[in-house]
């Protein structure tokens, strides 16, 4: 699990919305030196009731991890939504349209099916490549997220993720916010990594 220019950030609505700066795991030097020297996947999932926030579902999460590839072949392979089923089992399906910019997706996790249509932007820099997104229909509409990956010492890629989703209804299971969700988040950034240090073992 990005901007292109500003202007149509805000088309999208994405205005207030975005990465932390810099993210909490390089602000902890114990977090950060285990996610480069143990291969640490670094997860975080917080979440408000309405009582708490006085009207709204809030919940936020966070990771990041290192892969062993540079970050012009994991941004190569991250743009091939399609292969995205074959790389976690909870994946069920992906489909992008060029034209719209919009990637279907269907996604379940004990038991729970997610059917989501987003819309997609990506911005390409020198050293970092960012896909921001929006739900617009289905479940979970109005989630809004960025997955970063940037160069890492040059053969490596740090990749991120950070998203949110305020609303009157969860759009979810309780307990997999509560117990799920960060257990699936790790396994699927797990896989990803998996499949592009595989991938890139085989092209090099």
């Amino acid at each position: 699990m990005t901007l292109l220019l500003s202007i149509l950030l805000s088309c999208l609505s994405f205005e207030g919305f975005g990465a932390e700066d810099p993210p909490f795991w390089k602000t902890k030097s114990e977090i950060y030196r285990g996610l480069v020297d143990d291969r640490d996947i670094v997860v975080s999932v917080t979440h408000k009731k309405p009582k708490e926030t006085g009207g709204d579902y809030n919940f936020n999460y966070k990771g990041a991890q290192i892969v062993n590839a540079p970050v012009s072949f994991c941004q190569k392979k991250m743009l091939q939504y399609e292969n995205l089923p074959k790389i976690s089992n909870y994946i069920k399906e992906a489909k992008f349209d060029p034209d719209k910019k919009e990637l279907y997706f269907h996604g379940e996790a004990y038991g729970f099916h997610a059917t989501m249509w987003m819309k997609i932007i990506t911005v390409v820099s020198d050293k970092t490549f960012e896909m921001h997104f929006e739900v617009l229909r289905g479940n979970l509409v109005g989630m809004k997220g960025i997955v970063r990956i940037e160069d890492f010492k040059r053969q490596k890629t740090e990749m991120s993720l950070a998203g949110s989703r305020s609303a009157q209804k969860l759009g979810m299971p309780a307990i997999l916010l509560d117990f799920g969700l960060e257990i699936v988040l790790q396994r699927v950034a797990s896989t990803i990594r998996n499949y592009l240090e595989g991938e890139y073992k085989k092209e090099r």
